[in-house]
């Protein structure tokens, strides 16, 4: 077995222990009523196994923690020519490094929503009305490509370490499924934690109809990015529990189909 295999291994097993734990809270104490619920989370469920099939098969290579690799076997980056090859595993750079590329998604989201044929592919995400844990892995394929190529083109450029780069991609992968959970945090516990981290109201604000909503909250892990750039928003015009959730314009549509989906950002506009 491979390093790569091990970390794979290991990610898989942490996101599996997330959901169900999530997913025992969400059934417990649930925020939002769903209708067609294991509809709408086979249809969720699918669409995460061809995405995944389909970068492992045809982008294994470009996958960042393989990257991650090369870039350290050949000292590329900007972190090497710098000199700072020594400090690659101390825990404070690492730390860093996590930031920075923490940051670097928040402006890869914002991207998604201001670049019309990026937001082709990022809609699939938001098309979905209801919100539980599975909308945190509901992307379209070639999204999934392209957010690939971009972390992996960062750790290149930059020569981030491969430690960095697995902490980071357990975070994201985590903390998608926590922010998109249906429940809800007491208001104290809430407000407290999103001076650090997106909490599932503060996310689900950027689900709404609302185009100034969803266009606010753009956060996958720390909320700072929010704050320092503008777009952070506390409440929803309309109350949570209540509040229509995905895109005015396909409202009727069947958006857990997983053909619909797929073929969404193909369609005349």
């Amino acid at each position: 077995m491979t390093e790569l295999d091990i970390v794979n291994i290991s990610r898989l097993l942490i996101f599996l222990v997330t959901i169900v734990l999530i997913g025992y809270f969400e059934h417990r104490f649930p925020c939002r009523l769903i209708t067609k619920k294991w509809r709408h989370l086979l249809g969720n469920f699918a669409l995460i196994i061809i995405s995944t099939g389909i970068l492992r098969l045809f982008f294994k290579l470009l996958l960042p923690f393989s990257v991650a690799i090369v870039t350290s076997q050949n000292q590329w980056g900007l972190s090497y020519w710098l000199g700072f090859t020594d400090l690659t595993e101390n825990v404070l750079m690492i730390i860093g490094w996590v930031i920075l590329l923490d940051c670097a998604i928040y402006w890869q989201h914002r991207l998604m929503h201001k670049i019309p044929i990026l937001w082709r592919f990022h809609k699939i995400h938001h098309a979905d009305r209801e919100f539980d844990f599975s909308t945190g892995f509901r992307f379209h394929p070639i999204e999934m490509i392209i957010s690939v190529l971009f972390k992996s083109l960062l750790i290149i450029l930059l020569g981030i370490p491969t430690i960095a780069v697995i902490v980071f991609e357990i975070l994201l992968s985590t903390s998608s499924l926590f922010e998109h959970a249906n429940f809800r945090l007491p208001a104290k516990v809430d407000l407290l934690l999103r001076k650090v981290i997106v909490t599932p109201s503060m996310h689900r604000i950027h689900h709404s109809v609302i185009p100034t909503e969803t266009n606010a909250n753009f956060g996958f892990n720390l909320s700072w990015w929010d704050y320092l750039f503008g777009s952070y928003r506390e409440e929803p015009a309309t109350n949570e529990v209540v509040m229509p959730i995905g895109l005015t314009e396909y409202q009727k549509s069947d958006t857990s189909s997983i053909r619909w989906m797929i073929a969404l950002p193909f369609k005349q506009q």
